[in-house]
């Protein structure tokens, strides 16, 4: 279902149906300096195919593929089942945002997002920090390769909700924490918006009178969703719930 879905989004960008030869004279290293900063593996990637034209040897040690098997289909099996429909989100957003620029300015950003995959070797959870640069652009000034790389960031960020920022180089400005439009849903969506919006609100160390006065609701109805939202989480505590939804990108 994902995978038809997201190369439509990334064939996007790259605004043409017909093949163009991928260019890969680029000094690598020089833009890999942009990025590298921990343990890190890099791939090319074509938005018009959706093919990764080349990925370094390190993403075996990184993600526990190797080189020869690290397909588009490869990697979307890896990605975290509860964080898939975020990453899908993430990739819809960030080709909007892209196409609101020209080549020349979109050549001043490189898309942030992080996920959590599963490694293949280990069935360990990381989670990964990814930087996408553009490498070539298409006849039609769209998107025809990208640089990804992608570096384990299990011990900075062991949980949270995943985040999606355009970074800005040359003077460029930033745009942080994107709001993501959430296009695809989870599967295994636990709680209700409102109950989302009630446990943002007690993790920000509000009380339930405070938080039924922000919402222009009575706190009896608060203390209800409290519980409901106990019961569905199978947790004993809010504090434990907000915890889990950290951990899990509820909120």
């Amino acid at each position: 279902m994902y995978i038809n879905s997201i190369r439509k989004i990334w064939n996007s960008i790259a605004k043409s149906d017909i093949d163009e030869e991928p260019n890969f004279e680029t000094d690598f290293d020089h833009i890999i300096e942009l990025f590298h900063f921990g343990d890190s593996y890099y791939y090319i990637f074509n938005l018009q195919n959706s093919v990764i034209e080349y990925v370094h040897p390190k993403v075996e040690e990184i993600i526990g593929v190797k080189p020869e098997d690290f397909t588009t289909e490869k990697f979307m099996e890896i990605v975290h089942h509860d964080d898939l429909p975020h990453f899908m989100n993430m990739e819809n957003t960030a080709i909007k945002f892209a196409l609101n620029f020209t080549p020349e300015k979109l050549e001043n950003y490189k898309v942030r997002s992080d996920f959590r995959v599963i490694h293949q070797q280990s069935q360990e959870t990381i989670r990964i920090l990814r930087h996408i640069h553009p490498l070539q652009f298409t006849a039609n000034k769209g998107v025809l390769l990208c640089l990804g790389i992608q570096t384990d960031i299990s011990y900075l960020k062991p949980f949270g909700k995943p985040i999606l920022s355009f970074i800005g180089l040359n003077g460029a400005p930033n745009y942080i924490n994107i709001e993501v439009e959430e296009v695809f849903k989870p599967t295994n969506e636990i709680l209700t918006p409102r109950e989302k919006e009630i446990l943002k609100l007690l993790h920000k160390g509000e009380s339930s009178k405070q938080v039924a006065q922000e919402l222009h609701l009575s706190e009896a109805t608060v203390n209800t969703h409290s519980r409901n939202i106990l019961c569905k989480t199978q947790c004993t505590s809010i504090q434990e719930v907000i915890y889990k939804a950290i951990e899990n990108g509820w909120i």
